[in-house]
């Protein structure tokens, strides 16, 4: 797998949601859907594997009834340990409420660094999946 489908699986196994989108969160957009904006990502190469060091930011929207405040931190302390392990979390959530058409709705979101290591193969120029190319 991808360093971005391991992103994306990772997240849903944290989070319990059935869809993750690599974008930008825009208001009026889906609801209940995490958001996965990318800024940074930088790879190092050491000892035989290639470590991507990922930085962005999730969001969520929802109806404010729906999600509380703290939603994001939570599923971080109680997801999937595995996957949870490749994460750290800013300790500050934003929440912004705004409206769409009459309804209210929140946005959260937090800025995230996501850790992930594959073997890197040398001689083939490779890492995992994908080929390097100078």
């Amino acid at each position: 797998m991808s360093l971005q489908e391991n992103l994306i699986q990772d997240i849903k196994n944290v989070t319990g949601t059935k869809k993750v989108l690599l974008d930008r969160f825009h208001y009026g957009r889906e609801q209940d859907v995490i958001f996965c904006d990318i800024t940074n990502v930088k790879v190092h190469i050491i000892s035989g594997q290639s470590c991507f060091i990922v930085k962005g930011e999730l969001s969520i929207a929802s109806t404010q009834e729906k999600l509380l405040y703290g939603w994001l931190h939570k599923k971080f302390e109680l997801g999937e340990v595995k996957a949870r392990k490749r994460f750290f979390i800013s300790r500050v959530e934003d929440n912004i409420n705004y409206k769409v058409n009459g309804d209210k709705f929140t946005k959260y979101s937090v800025d995230f660094t996501y850790i992930f290591r594959e073997e890197f193969n040398a001689e083939d120029r490779t890492i995992g999946e994908l080929k390097v190319e100078n």
